[in-house]
């Protein structure tokens, strides 16, 4: 908590500083993008629970799946104004590398 209370203090003194942006605009700010908040601090919650569990490598890869199957849907519909880019079977066999990766940091032995 305290680590992430001085990371974000920096962050404000940053963009008071050297950004750009217009404070007053944070009245105008939809409210319901505060929830990118919360769930930045369910991922932080959830890596340290599973980390003694399942160990670093396996948090840390699975996080990544997570990330490359959302990224993999955002490219082929061209989401959130991104420019499309479909599932093509190299872009498969790469995340299938990726899940095979994950199966073997699980095995035992």
């Amino acid at each position: 908590f305290l680590a992430y209370s001085v990371g974000a203090a920096a962050l404000l003194l940053l963009m008071i500083f050297l950004g750009k942006g217009d404070l007053s605009a944070i009245s105008s700010f939809p409210k319901w993008k505060l929830f990118v908040g919360v769930l930045g601090a369910s991922y932080i919650f959830i890596t340290i629970l599973c980390i003694p569990k399942i160990g670093t490598a396996s948090t840390i890869v699975a996080a990544m799946v997570g990330q490359v199957i959302i990224g993999l849907i955002i490219d082929h519909f061209g989401l959130f104004g991104a420019q499309e880019n479909p599932i093509t079977l190299s872009r498969s066999m790469g995340f299938i590398l990726l899940l095979f990766s994950l199966f073997l940091l699980f095995l035992k032995g």
